[in-house]
């Protein structure tokens, strides 16, 4: 049986899935369906509960990003179930996107390459250790 170290690998791995150009929803990626309703509403802070498929704030919960959610929580299985755990190691894993307005210039025609972000993704197993995965923006690879 692996070691419960390798859910360190699987929460990196899951928020950079989650905040890849791969990752589509209607026609577009998911991080810039995202940043479009970040921008437009100009609320930078997101919290994904990924077991419970759940988001805040209430302004993201969009038909495609909660659909998007749905997905997440099956790659999560995926990812644990690939390194050699089942679900049931896992007690919660979370997601934390922290956009950064206060060093760029906004526009409304922008894409989300040029915004920085944070991602952070926690996953707590049975035994309560955490494991962290941070996400640095694709653009910056």
């Amino acid at each position: 049986m692996p070691r419960l170290k390798v859910l360190k690998s699987v929460a990196h791995n899951l928020g950079h899935h989650y905040l890849s150009l791969m990752n589509d929803g209607e026609h577009m990626d998911i991080e810039t369906h995202i940043f479009h309703i970040v921008r437009d509403t100009n609320e930078p802070h997101i919290f994904i509960d990924v077991m419970k498929c759940y988001i805040e704030p209430e302004v993201f919960r969009t038909k495609v990003i909660l659909d998007s959610l749905i997905r997440l929580k099956s790659f999560l299985k995926y990812l644990v179930e690939r390194q050699g755990l089942t679900m049931d190691k896992v007690k919660s894993a979370t997601m934390r996107i922290r956009y950064e307005f206060k060093n760029i210039q906004i526009s409304k025609k922008s894409t989300s390459g040029d915004i920085p972000y944070d991602c952070i993704v926690e996953i707590i197993a049975v035994n309560g250790k955490k494991f962290i995965g941070k996400v640095e923006e694709w653009w910056r690879y």
